[in-house]
């Protein structure tokens, strides 16, 4: 049910799809795609997630044997528990967030340090700026003159543009909103752990799986440190 969720909420983003509140669409899977429409009147409705644009999906109970899930979908901006307050300090902002997203996933021991984790990891990444580009945005459009490759990532959590355009609410066009970075990264951090690994390796200052870094800054990983700072657990 988890992947259905987010596949489904990947094919709304990627096509910028905001539905009216209370839509009621059916997710029919035909091969690798998923093709939105519109359920009858009394379909199924499970409850809701706490995010901008949710789906609440189940698998089965339909009598259309192509019909893969029922959904709602619901705009709950301004009830969102998760969401910060207006003028939250980015630090603050992150830890928020990634506390709140993962308290129905780990307990609360694992996530307020997944927070702090987090916290590091996007200090190290963009030094909490969300308008940060890597290289100041010289190489996004042109290709790097001795490495010949372009680099695109941008924002909290440093998003390149394809794995932008796979988890973050609007795609890389958006990745300069701090709320949707970070909610990206939460996405990203739960998806590598549900395919068996184990968070962050996406990150080049964390997984230290690119030519930038040969430390990273988390405990447990290739040269980290031997702990997370103080100051990261007190956002």
């Amino acid at each position: 049910m988890a992947s259905l969720l987010l596949r489904a909420r990947r094919t709304l983003a990627a096509n910028n799809v905001r539905p009216a509140v209370g839509a009621v669409l059916a997710l029919t899977v035909l091969g690798a795609a998923i093709v939105i429409r519109a359920a009858p009147a009394g379909a199924i409705s499970l409850g809701r997630t706490a995010a901008d644009l949710s789906i609440v999906a189940a698998l089965g109970g339909s009598e259309d044997p192509e019909v893969a899930a029922v959904a709602e979908v619901t705009d709950v901006a301004e009830d969102d528990p998760c969401r910060p307050a207006p003028g939250t300090p980015i630090p603050n902002m992150v830890a928020e967030i990634f506390r709140c997203r993962l308290a129905g996933h780990l307990a609360p021991e694992t996530a307020a340090r997944v927070a702090a984790e987090a916290v590091v990891v996007a200090q190290c990444e963009s030094r909490f700026d969300p308008d940060a580009v890597v290289f100041d945005g010289a190489f996004v459009n042109r290709a790097h003159p001795r490495t010949g490759m372009r680099y695109t990532a941008t924002g909290v959590f440093q998003f390149i543009r394809a794995t932008a355009d796979t988890y973050l609410e609007g795609g890389y066009a958006h990745a300069t909103d701090p709320v949707r970075n970070i909610e990206a990264a939460v996405a990203l951090y739960l998806d590598n752990r549900a395919n068996g690994g184990r968070g962050w390796e996406s990150w080049e200052c964390s997984g230290v799986n690119g030519a930038f870094r040969a430390r990273s800054v988390l405990p447990g990983w290739p040269g980290g440190p031997p702990t997370l700072p103080a100051w990261a657990f007190e956002l």
